[in-house]
């Protein structure tokens, strides 16, 4: 990178912060996520893993699950549609377990039949992703998996927009033990599938060459 790090380069408010008018470099922030969002169902097709429906996990993942469904011929099923969510970013761990404790407890929708994928913009402190499959489990939800329209978020953001990362993710000095920490991820959350978008693929959608990417991990997976 060439340039200063600065808000304004900062690839995460790209994905997640700035509203979808906001516009960057001409293009509007809409545009690059559904960029990313078609990115991310082509590696949902690649796994091989079929879904009943595509669901939103809120309210970050909005948009991203709604093109992604449209692209992969699913229901688009936001379940969480009439509950008002607050953004948990600003909170400590503790705080937004708590929240989504309280949240989710009321969300009433039977869906323990279909089999589910939640998409997000990223993982980041993994306490939603947690709490979801919680959720899951005790709904008795046949099947899930989860999607993310970016690689995993591992090192600490140097202008410290993002204060929490999930370090289960890191892959060290030896990102040959990615694999192995994502099995005992996917063990650990009980779910199907965790799908990231590529690093090569979120790089070059968002222009790493103009715009910081230090939050995220090495490539991780095949392209």
């Amino acid at each position: 990178m060439m340039y200063e790090i600065t808000p304004d380069k900062c690839s995460f408010n790209l994905i997640y912060t700035y509203s979808k008018e906001h516009v960057v470099d001409s293009i509007s922030v809409e545009e690059y996520r559904r960029d990313l969002s078609l990115a991310l169902a082509q590696e949902i097709v690649k796994r091989g893993i079929e879904y009943q429906c595509v669901v939103p996990i809120p309210n970050t993942g909005i948009q991203y699950a709604s093109v992604m469904a449209e692209a992969l011929g699913l229901k688009y099923l936001d379940i969480f549609r009439r509950q008002k969510v607050s953004r948990t970013l600003g909170m400590a761990t503790g705080e937004r377990s708590l929240y989504y404790e309280r949240f989710l407890s009321r969300v009433e929708h039977e869906i323990s039949h279909e089999k589910i994928l939640f998409v997000d913009e990223a993982l980041i402190s993994g306490t939603t992703t947690t709490a979801i499959s919680s959720w899951a489990q005790e709904n008795k939800i046949k099947s899930y998996s989860f999607a993310f329209a970016s690689p995993p978020m591992i090192n600490y953001c140097p202008l410290r927009v993002i204060r929490d990362v999930d370090r289960r993710l890191d892959p060290g000095v030896n990102s040959g033990d990615v694999d192995r920490k994502m099995s005992e991820l996917k063990a650990e959350l009980g779910c199907d599938d965790i799908v990231f978008l590529s690093s090569r693929k979120f790089s070059k959608i968002v222009d790493s060459e103009r715009r910081c990417t230090l939050c995220f991990s090495q490539e991780h997976q095949d392209c």
